[in-house]
């Protein structure tokens, strides 16, 4: 018998208790964070980016203020004293640390504050699961229909889907106008990312058929090529962890035509984009691009000038971080410690071998490997392999977006799509600890359910 209370965090039901979840609704816990859910889909799909960009921390005041359990309070305490510990040590060992640099970074990085302070395991449940994934679908197809309009609309006005037609396209972020801004690719990647956590569902259940073909449509619209590649990469690696075999079946094979056929059509009706990314990546192997050399120099010059660099970096917010560029509006250093002039190029996964050092990418790759293992641990049901492929593709997709930008640090591209992942996934691992159990009863106000 488990008592399940508006106050309790439930654990995740089987399929024999599904009726009793649904009739027993969403605790008040799970009311919080699906309006925490809410208020991130209406707020990251708005125009307001500087809203967006405390969404996070927005969500933890509704966890913290509304729910306030001793475990999300500890969390929270053991993630900020995690982050102030480390500034004592770099503004000492970092000449030119800029405090405050450190301070924004923790504002940035605020995606992952909230996903380690709120325990998702504790109340993740398919009921709760269900409801966020049904506003996903209409968002993707409302969405992905707005962006097709500004596309289209872009292309006949510009007379070619191609070149610079596709930054056209970017949703409710930027609903009316045309701008040269970071617009496209955040709506790119919320597309992106809530089409890699509804197929599951399309796939079993046949759920939300026209709003993954909608959203499909609108990220090859939108022309982010450097997405498109990642998104390409991370489904397949994705699928063939979990599907090894999957080409040496006809369904595979069937599969593999499919995606060659609409990467022809892609590499056709958007050559312009296809030929001036091949030349910006023949261009950043002979070091004659920007970040080409920025890297070069990181390897070569900042070792001398920073000795602890490689092995512990100097220091969040120190280098090309966003909150770097917020801060002080150079690569490192404050006015008086030699400035660089900071362009709007910061690459991720350099980001933080500079900031983090070897210690902080080593961290972020087992952190990642960690979490595919237990995908494919517990991927005990062929028909949950769809799932565990799609969740590997999100967190490889994530990780690798993260690599070449600072899209980590961008709350309004990634804290939707991992707010569903941080109930699918323990959801996911939780089913098969109870898959062999009994069915579940649920205590109510009004008597047990069965």
């Amino acid at each position: 018998m488990s008592s399940l209370t508006a106050d309790s965090f439930p654990q995740p039901l089987n399929s024999q208790s599904l009726v009793s979840e649904k009739e027993a609704g969403l605790t008040f816990v799970q009311k919080v964070f699906f309006g925490v859910f809410l208020m991130a889909m209406i707020v990251c799909w708005s125009p307001l980016k500087m809203v967006a960009y405390v969404s996070p921390w927005i969500g933890l005041g509704m966890m913290i203020l509304l729910v306030g359990t001793p475990q999300i309070i500890l969390r929270m305490a053991l993630v900020l004293l995690a982050w102030v510990l480390p500034l004592m040590v770099y503004s000492w060992l970092t000449p030119g640390y800029v405090l405050h640099s450190s301070i924004i970074a923790l504002l940035t990085y605020g995606t992952f504050v909230f996903m380690l302070v709120v325990p998702g395991k504790a109340f993740a449940t398919e009921l709760l699961s269900s409801k966020m994934l049904i506003v996903t679908r209409w968002t993707l197809l409302f969405q992905s229909s707005w962006g097709l309009i500004q596309g289209i609309l872009a292309g006949i006005r510009n007379g070619t889907f191609d070149g610079d037609t596709g930054d056209a396209v970017a949703g409710t972020i930027r609903p009316f106008t045309h701008a040269e801004d970071f617009s496209n690719p955040m709506y790119a990647l919320n597309v992106a990312m809530m089409l890699l956590m509804i197929f599951p569902s399309l796939v079993r259940e046949g759920k939300g058929v026209l709003a993954f073909t909608m959203g499909c449509l609108s990220l090859v619209l939108a022309s982010v090529m450097h997405l498109n590649a990642v998104m390409v990469v991370a489904v397949g690696l994705g699928f063939a962890i979990h599907f090894p075999t999957i080409l040496f079946n006809p369904r595979g094979l069937m599969a593999l035509v499919v995606v060659a056929f609409c990467g022809f059509l892609f590499a056709n009706l958007l050559s312009e984009n296809v030929s001036t990314t091949e030349s910006m990546a023949e261009n950043t192997l002979q070091l004659k691009t920007p970040r080409a050399k920025l890297v070069h120099s990181v390897f070569t010059r900042m070792p001398n000038e920073y000795p602890l660099m490689p092995i512990i970096g100097i220091g969040t917010g120190q280098f090309s971080s966003r909150a770097g560029l917020m801060g002080t509006g150079l690569y490192f250093g404050g006015p008086t410690a030699h400035p660089k002039p900071l362009p709007f190029m910061g690459i991720g996964m350099l980001t933080v071998y500079v900031e983090w050092g070897l210690a902080g990418v080593a961290l972020i790759l087992l952190f990642v490997a960690r979490i595919i293992w237990n995908l494919l641990w517990y991927e005990r049901l062929f028909e949950r392999r769809i799932e565990a492929a799609s969740l590997t593709s999100l967190v490889i997709f994530v990780f690798l977006m993260g690599v070449f930008e600072n899209y980590w640090e961008v709350p309004q591209c990634i804290f939707i799509g991992l707010l569903l992942f941080k109930i699918r996934y323990p959801l996911f691992i939780d089913q098969y600890r109870v898959s062999t159990q009994p069915a579940v009863e649920v205590q109510t106000g009004d008597g047990t359910i069965p």
